[in-house]
């Protein structure tokens, strides 16, 4: 059986999006079966390095709207920016790894460019496989840019060429790069050096859709009541982070020609408001950051994924799990779930097309009075339980590792 070596110095292994999400969901499947736990292997378990929670919680929201209100500057943006930027420019040593023989492993399979980066040194002689799978929904060096304000950025442009060049440089390190789906690519192109690599290596590309545990489903009720929304009313959610890649100032657009229409719909927000507010209406309610996700997801009549780009969203995967129907952007990796349709609760529409969103939207409204949004909620479900549980991507990314490691 070949030994894969997941490189998880870097990342702390927590139920959330990217590439922490991603990893935490595989090592939880794995921890209590054993026969696979010889084949995949966790660096940071090896080395006995634990997983610590540092995410801005809830609790401090207030705090942090403060500190969004004073800083003018974008010093917050700035800050982490350059923290960021350093990143590509660290290299990792033998003390780190703790002198770990790197040729015991048939493929290294690192997630984020910037730890392929810093350990390229580490892999001078190593002769197995590597693998890079980046997760971010546009070239790494851009979204670094998304957290300061678009106005302040010309400093930070300055530096965007070296972080491309390293970027490229932990690309072509790796032997294959493994994106889930192959509309998850097309962000990439808005770059003419990634496009132009990415063309031209067509043969390193290889497919692997992602996916999440399998948990009990939350229950229907009470979180409407503690959020203060009457119970006939219908209830549009979106988690995620406020910038403008993942569609939140077209989610505001989207609701705001809603709420000025209709008394009848709620919007639930969660995620820091940060870079980007939200609307100041009694009808748009944001909770911050939350730990009761699902929860939310569950008791809402639909999810809204309002992408600018995308690679592969793992809440999509949380909102099927819940069987909550999905009103999508037809862009990047999204474009994936197009075959199932909405007769199994996909519903899309084309980014910046605010009518057309509406109006899907009232769709899905006149579905719920009709009761076929119920129906289409539990196939949404079974597509979950059929396609993107854990067991089914352990399975696919072995045939994977097989045909790779030949």
């Amino acid at each position: 059986m070949n030994k894969i070596l997941i490189w998880d110095l870097n990342i702390n292994l927590l139920n959330t999006g990217g590439p922490a999400g991603y990893l935490y969901n595989i090592h939880e499947f794995l921890k209590n079966r054993e026969e696979l736990g010889k084949a995949i292997f966790f660096l940071k378990d090896i080395l006995e390095i634990k997983n610590v929670d540092s995410r801005f919680k809830s609790q401090h929201s207030k705090i942090n709207r403060i500190l969004g209100m004073l800083d003018c500057l974008s010093i917050i943006g700035f800050w982490r920016f350059f923290r960021a930027y350093k990143k590509w420019f660290v290299i990792d040593t033998n003390e780190q790894i703790a002198n770990l023989d790197l040729s015991q492993y048939d493929a290294i399979h690192f997630h984020r460019s910037t730890d392929l980066c810093a350990a390229i040194d580490l892999l001078k002689d190593y002769k197995g496989k590597v693998l890079l799978t980046s997760h971010s929904p546009q070239p790494l060096s851009y979204e670094m840019l998304d957290n300061i304000p678009f106005g302040k950025r010309i400093l930070c442009y300055l530096f965007l060429d070296k972080m491309l060049l390293s970027e490229l440089k932990a690309w072509n390190r790796a032997d294959y790069l493994v994106f889930p789906v192959e509309g998850a690519i097309e962000p990439y192109f808005v770059e003419p050096k990634m496009k132009a690599y990415l063309e031209s290596h067509y043969d390193k590309i290889k497919y692997c859709p992602s996916a999440i545990l399998d948990e009990k489903e939350c229950a229907r009720y009470g979180l409407r009541e503690k959020l203060n929304v009457p119970e006939n009313v219908f209830l549009v959610s979106y988690i995620g982070r406020h910038t403008a890649v993942k569609g939140y100032d077209q989610l505001k657009r989207i609701a705001k020609a809603v709420l000025s229409e209709r008394s009848d719909v709620y919007f639930v927000i969660a995620g820091n408001q940060s870079p980007m507010k939200g609307l100041q209406n009694p009808r748009w309610i944001e909770l911050g950051w939350i730990n009761y996700g699902n929860e939310v997801i569950a008791n809402s009549d639909v999810f809204v994924l309002p992408n600018k780009e995308t690679y592969f969203d793992l809440v999509a995967l949380e909102v099927m799990r819940q069987g909550t129907p999905i009103l999508m952007t037809k862009t990047g990796g999204n474009k994936y779930f197009l075959k199932y349709g909405e007769e199994n609760g996909f519903f899309f529409y084309s980014y910046g097309d605010i009518n057309e969103a509406k109006e899907k939207l009232y769709h899905i409204i006149d579905l719920k009075r009709t009761g076929d949004l119920k129906t289409k909620a539990c196939n949404i479900r079974k597509t979950f339980e059929k396609n993107f549980t854990i067991a089914n991507f352990v399975e696919r990314y072995y045939e994977l590792m097989e045909t790779l490691l030949k």
